[in-house]
């Protein structure tokens, strides 16, 4: 095993301009007409509800505040047959994994998306849907070979788990931006490291942080996991898992339902106090507030804004954190950016018993781009592509 150190080329596009913005709560007639756009989101069990707008005339782009008001979930199924299909790929590839040297399993990856492609086909659309409203009109030629190289890696996703279990070769790894993450811990107000949502970063990211010496405190969903099926068995056997696997590289993990971010906010802040770094994933499921941008040509990207209160509560760092394969299960490169948050810190306008929506859409717009340059430069290595494509009042029910 191997890390190397160094410093990232060229400046994040967060650095080529620093917008102004105002805020507008939403006036009666903005809230009726935020109330038509309360739809139901994707999972059938949560509406979202339209809280405040920042954007012109005082900020070049438009950011959308949210919040989540959500349903009782029904009971999770005991399993599927989607479930069978992930513990079959895992039991095979520990079996290549243990009897093939490391060198080949790049190969047996690309072989596992060939064999699975009729069925892996199916997702092409919402795919292609994704890729082009960030990327522009990408040829289809192009897309069908980044649909296929985005398959490829989730193969190795998965074997870079049963690596853990199986062991075989040295993993390298390559921390840019480390200057920004000692800075940051220099404070003595602990760091929030904000987790881009790449293929790499669940386990990969993990291991090279701990290999760097930095045992972070990891906040997850209780179904946190690669197959996110929400069954009983998926819970027990499949995720539990990765857990097990990335706990060997965390100093610890804070657990949370959708239902609980009060408490999780007050974890996570007596964490921070004692100085440490807290992991947190750049999704949805934390928290029930969120924002939205535009994301690349025509995108959009959303984001909770539980990371971007904390960091002004407590006046805490906040770095965006993304992984990236640079060599097939052997070379990864972990690229920290400088502290996000701490302009709006320093000029002491955060307040935790008020929304600073001005403060947050900058904060906001910042991870923005420092997620869409690692984008632009791996689009095989995004976590998933469909929900880039419409904004959030637009998904499917």
């Amino acid at each position: 095993m191997g890390y190397s150190g160094g410093t990232r080329p060229g400046a994040s596009m967060a650095r080529g301009r620093e917008p102004r913005c105002t805020a507008m709560t939403l006036d009666q007639d903005a809230r009726a007409a935020a109330d038509q756009h309360a739809e139901r989101h994707s999972d059938g069990h949560i509406n979202d509800e339209s809280m405040a707008r920042v954007g012109p005339p005082d900020c070049g782009e438009e950011v959308l505040f949210y919040r989540r008001a959500g349903e009782a979930a029904p009971r999770p199924k005991l399993i599927r047959k989607r479930d069978i299909g992930e513990a079959a790929l895992h039991a095979v590839m520990a079996a290549v994994a243990a009897t093939r040297s490391p060198d080949t399993w790049p190969g047996f990856c690309r072989r596992v998306t060939r064999l699975r492609h009729g069925r892996l086909v199916r997702g092409l659309g919402p795919f292609r849907d994704g890729l082009r409203a960030v990327m522009g009109e990408v040829p289809e030629p192009e897309v069908e070979r980044y649909f296929d190289q985005w398959w490829d890696g989730q193969h190795r996703r998965r074997m870079m788990l049963v690596r853990e279990y199986v062991g075989g070769g040295p993993v390298r790894f390559t921390l840019t931006g480390r200057e920004h993450l000692d800075a940051a811990a220099a404070l003595g107000r602990g760091v929030i490291l904000w987790a881009a949502p790449l293929t790499s970063q669940t386990l990969a990211g993990k291991r090279g942080l701990f290999e760097a010496g930095i045992r972070a405190y990891q906040v997850s969903s209780r179904h946190h996991g690669f197959w996110d099926t929400y069954t009983r068995f998926g819970d027990r056997y499949l995720n539990r898992l990765l857990v097990g696997a990335e706990n060997r590289y965390l100093a610890g993990r804070l657990t949370f339902e959708r239902d609980d971010a009060g408490m999780l906010v007050r974890r996570i802040l007596r964490t921070l106090k004692t100085g440490a770094a807290v992991i947190l994933t750049n999704n949805l499921y934390a928290g029930r507030s969120f924002v939205e941008m535009r994301f690349g040509k025509a995108g959009f990207i959303s984001m909770p804004t539980t990371p971007i209160a904390l960091a002004l509560r407590g006046r805490v760092p906040l770095l965006s954190w993304s992984t990236i394969e640079r060599e097939p299960l052997s070379h990864y490169e972990i690229r920290m950016s400088a502290d996000l948050a701490a302009e709006e810190c320093a000029a002491g306008e955060a307040s935790p018993a008020s929304h600073d929506y001005p403060a947050m859409a900058r904060i906001a717009l910042r991870t923005r781009d420092e997620i869409l340059a690692a984008v632009m430069e791996a689009p095989d290595q995004l976590l998933s592509w469909p929900p880039f494509a419409r904004s959030v009042p637009l998904r499917p029910g």
